[in-house]
């Protein structure tokens, strides 16, 4: 049993590395490869493992965040930045009564053709 229990953690930690690695490096918000993993690996049920990775978000963001404030040649438009932080805490509420309205099996289908769709749209535009 502490061996299963270790399994679990080591890839909790794993899919919590891999995911801020993308965080930091390309700016694209990890859920798009946590959430899948964290139902996959971890077995969590979907909406256990957005919420989760919800929270995970706010300090990797904070520290990608932070990170790209201070590199030199990164010019942030911060008014743009609060205007688009104060719409979308809106829009996360918005959202998230969807997620809770939705049964489980189409929004796990909803959001693995969000991912397929941005994974194409990445790959063909310049």
């Amino acid at each position: 049993m502490r061996n299963l229990v270790t399994m679990h953690w080591i890839l909790a930690g794993g899919i919590g590395l891999l995911g801020g690695v993308l965080n930091g490096a390309l700016g694209v918000g990890a859920a798009i490869l946590m959430v899948p993993l964290m139902t996959m690996v971890l077995g969590l049920p979907q909406l256990t493992a957005q919420g989760s990775v919800l929270w995970i978000m706010i300090p990797m963001s904070f520290m990608s965040a932070l990170r790209y404030s201070t590199q030199p040649g990164i010019a942030l438009d911060y008014s743009v930045i609060f205007l688009m932080a104060i719409v979308a805490v809106v829009g996360a509420n918005v959202g998230s009564s969807i997620a809770f309205a939705l049964p489980a099996a189409v929004l796990k289908k909803v959001f693995g053709a969000f991912v397929v769709v941005a994974g194409i749209q990445m790959l063909i535009s310049k």
